[in-house]
């Protein structure tokens, strides 16, 4: 159980959002997903150049993280950011690199 906590929450959840964006193929799908919201499995992973398991792999870590969400429409399932997501690329867009 986690002793620590950020802002009423356990340090494992902040922890879980920081892994699920320190990879860049999740970096990817995020800024794509940002430009591209309610867009399916298939375009994402035709965008990042990857299979249907790897991109499925990192949609789910995603997921878990809470930064996507999913709608079924009809036959398709369609993702889009999060509020949380929406707040990491802002997050994002805020930085400066030295």
């Amino acid at each position: 159980m986690d002793k620590i906590k950020f802002n009423n929450k356990p340090l494992s959840k902040l922890e879980t959002t920081l892994k699920a964006l320190a990879h860049r193929t999740r970096l990817e799908i995020l800024i794509f997903l940002y430009n591209n919201p309610g867009s399916t499995l298939q375009s994402i992973q035709k965008y990042i150049n990857s299979t249907q398991q790897n991109t499925s792999n990192h949609i789910t870590k995603m997921m878990y993280a809470k930064l996507l969400l999913k709608q079924q429409k009809g036959n398709y399932v369609l993702h889009k950011l999060s509020d949380k997501g929406l707040k990491a690329i802002e997050l994002l867009k805020s930085y400066k690199h030295i």
